[in-house]
């Protein structure tokens, strides 16, 4: 143990059960007395100084980080770092409770590491560091005394720049916040956290959790939450249960052999040697009309709705192609254990979902294939990188990105107010093409960010409102899977 770099060390006596402080120019500890060997200690005073130095940094504990986690730091965009900002809008209307708002989004960074960890390189491997939790920074501005028709436009400037904030995750992820005062009833806060930090799901578990403790705080009452499980512990029990499965990677050597991955989508400018970052979103809605028409569909064809409507993208990607057969990206939230559901981390992974358009006899046989595909892909799902090594032909990263995101609940409750919750969109992209759905209420929500390296935004408009037709030509029965010549659905 003694041969251990400082940082390692720290890590190993993380796992050890082993807490360290500092007491002036003293480190001490607290050990179980399994973990109290002589190695150990021999260790500690070995590297006692550069282990004061990590504790006086404010580092509470150390350890690998995640196989997600990793995918962000060693692929980073710098030209566009936002591109991996998830940004958030809360509008507050009622009698809001400044002072306990400061406290549940105090306690919920100290609830989750996820929200107080840098990453460091050291030795050629990543490690999280989770730092000591303190108050959070929330800065507060009183947009009340601007005229009443300019206060909108000042939220909108000051959510774009709020959202636009570049990470540095070498110190810290801490989120961004800001908290405008619009009216005496109405409250708009700003939260920007970093895709390392959590994903679709552990959003959903955020944001629950916010509102327990806005709750605790402004009633005096305890919040009644459960201690959750920590990325740290999460890295190391991917390690421990994580082995190369032959079997896994069996299937994928079958289900990509001659797979094209380059997908040939018209573009509005020439592709460029790489992509610079920059990019767009188009919102759009999908009608309460073709949702529901889709989970009919579903029911009818005994698929699933993910299946019906990644079907009809890949419908879409063929007829602006002309290739039958294409493989794009899908993420899976990845919650493999029930003491893994309360985790704010990020651990999806993304599985190449092979479309084969022009093998299908109808939609219907090609929801069932894609449905049948998708159950298998989860099944076998493992980090890409593993896959890679195996297959030098497929890329790290695949050009198109599709999600059906029902994992995500955006509706929480906060006593004595009506609250609100938006997505705040930023010009960034980190591939070429990410198209995802949402249920909202009864329709659902779509986003298509889009590289403006590639692609005007009115291009980009069309093959979304071909999208919806297309979806409106299934759930109606008449939808055609046959042809498939280049731009029969673009502008």
């Amino acid at each position: 143990m003694q041969d251990l770099d400082p940082g390692a060390l720290f890590g190993r006596v993380t796992e050890l059960g082993v807490l360290l402080r500092a007491e002036g120019d003293s480190l001490c500890y607290d050990a179980p007395s399994a973990a109290a060997t002589p190695e150990l200690l021999a260790a500690l005073r070995k590297h006692q100084a550069s282990l004061l130095s990590i504790i006086k940094a404010g580092v509470e504990r150390r350890a690998p980080v995640t196989f997600q986690q990793r995918r962000y730091l060693e692929f980073p965009h710098n030209a566009a770092p936002q591109v991996d900002n998830v940004a958030m809008r809360i509008t507050f209307r009622g009698a809001l409770n400044e002072t306990a708002l400061r406290t549940a989004l105090s306690g919920l960074v100290a609830r989750h590491e996820s929200l107080r960890t840098r990453y460091v390189l050291a030795d050629g491997q990543w490690w999280q560091e989770v730092l000591r939790a303190r108050p959070v920074d929330l800065p507060v501005h009183d947009l009340t005394t601007l005229p009443h028709d300019a206060r909108d436009a000042e939220i909108e400037r000051v959510s774009a720049q709020v959202a636009n904030c570049a990470f540095d995750l070498s110190a810290g992820s801490e989120p961004f916040l800001r908290l405008l005062r619009a009216e005496e009833l109405r409250w708009v806060l700003l939260f920007v956290l970093h895709h390392v930090s959590c994903d679709g799901w552990g959003l959903t578990v955020m944001l629950k959790d916010f509102a327990a403790l806005y709750a605790a705080a402004a009633s005096g009452q305890p919040d009644g939450l459960q201690p959750p499980t920590q990325p740290t512990e999460y890295a190391l029990w991917q390690r421990e249960k994580r082995v190369t499965d032959e079997h896994r990677l069996v299937y994928w050597a079958g289900q990509l052999k001659g797979a094209p991955f380059i997908l040939d989508l018209p573009t509005d400018r020439p592709r460029p040697p790489a992509l610079s970052g920059e990019g767009d979103v188009v919102l759009f809605r999908v009608s309460a009309d073709i949702r529901a028409g889709i989970e009919a569909y579903a029911r009818r064809h005994g698929t699933t709705q993910f299946a019906v409507s990644a079907a009809a993208f890949g419908v879409l990607l063929s007829r602006l192609s002309g290739q039958p057969d294409m493989v794009i990206s899908v993420p899976c939230a990845n919650r493999e254990r029930r003491a893994h559901e309360n985790l704010v981390a990020v651990t999806a992974l993304a599985f190449g979902l092979r479309i084969r358009v022009g093998e299908a006899e109808s939609f219907a046989a090609l929801a069932e294939v894609v449905a049948r595909d998708a159950i298998n892909a989860i099944s076998n799902i493992m980090p890409i990188s593993e896959i890679t090594a195996r297959d030098p032909d497929m890329p790290k990263v695949l050009d198109v990105r599709y999600q059906y995101l029902d994992t995500l609940e955006t509706e929480v409750e906060f006593p004595g107010l009506t609250v609100a919750l938006e997505d705040l969109t930023v010009p960034a992209a980190r591939g070429e093409l990410f198209v995802g759905l949402l249920p909202t209420g009864d329709f659902l929500t779509g986003h298509a960010d889009y590289s403006t390296d590639l692609w005007d935004r009115e291009t980009i408009e069309q093959w979304m409102d071909d999208y919806r037709e297309l979806l409106r030509e299934v759930v109606e029965e008449r939808v055609s899977i046959g042809g498939g010549d280049r731009g029969a659905a673009g502008p």
